[in-house]
């Protein structure tokens, strides 16, 4: 081990241990989700893997327009974390599935928008949210890059 490492784990330390409670249980869960949906998205039908992403939905309610922003801003940092410390490659997919997930558990329902575009010669895909039609953390063209062809 190295000098270097262990600053860099000392920081990364510091950094959870300024995280309020909340925030931490969204690390937590986030770095579990993630796990648990790059396995479903390979083992199970997409259908029944979009379904458990929105489990509980239905009775989302509706929090002011500056605290959903909010917390998906927080929430979404904390999944983005998590990711960056996984061990395995998590993707826009995964990310997306969890943090739908985590923000059906705070009810608020987000739309998973699967898309795909071309550049030249190649093709791409992307995953991302939308929150009453705007994408979150993504540019507002992100529907014209990207033709969607799943909407969860």
């Amino acid at each position: 081990m190295s000098i270097s490492w262990f600053y860099c784990m000392m920081n990364r330390i510091r950094r959870i241990a300024r995280l309020s409670s909340r925030e931490k249980i969204w690390l937590w869960r986030s770095w579990w989700l993630l796990l648990g949906f790059w396995i479903a998205v390979r083992t199970m039908p997409f259908p029944r893997v979009a379904q458990w992403a929105q489990r509980g939905s239905d009775g989302a309610r509706k929090h002011a327009g500056g605290q959903t922003q909010l917390i998906f801003e927080n929430l979404s940092r904390c999944v983005d974390a998590a990711r960056r410390v996984h061990w395995l490659p998590m993707q826009c997919l995964e990310r997306s599935l969890t943090t739908q997930r985590l923000l059906t558990t705070e009810g608020i329902s987000a739309e998973l928008r699967i898309g795909v575009g071309r550049e030249g010669s190649t093709i791409s895909a992307h995953a991302w949210l939308e929150l009453d039609g705007t994408p979150l953390e993504e540019p507002r063209t992100i529907g014209e890059r990207y033709l969607p062809l799943v909407t969860q």
